[in-house]
């Protein structure tokens, strides 16, 4: 599977199931909350961003805006927002066919 544009990285990210390994963080404010390589599952849905926490965890954890399409780059399950310098590689799961 690959994502071609804004609105199919929006769908996917709706997608029960759908987790986030961080590749680059945005910055070095996260305080060792967010670290490179930490995979996050999406808790909570809307339709301004989504909430992500480790798996297991018991909060809505973080929130990432979903933002305008032109920050975002995409090269097939891995997307970059141009504006923050963050990074993610979507994993989907077995439900969803490659």
């Amino acid at each position: 599977m690959e994502i071609n544009n804004h609105a199919q990285f929006k769908r996917i990210l709706q997608t029960p199931g759908v987790q986030l390994e961080t590749l680059a963080l945005a910055n070095t404010s996260s305080r060792g909350r967010l670290t490179v390589g930490q995979i996050r599952e999406i808790k909570e849905t809307n339709t301004v961003g989504i909430y992500l926490d480790t798996p297991g965890g018991s909060s809505r954890g973080s929130f990432l805006d979903y933002g305008k399409a032109s920050e975002w780059e995409f090269n097939g399950l891995t997307v970059t927002n141009k504006l923050y310098g963050m990074s993610y590689r979507i994993i989907l799961p077995s439900t969803v066919s490659a």
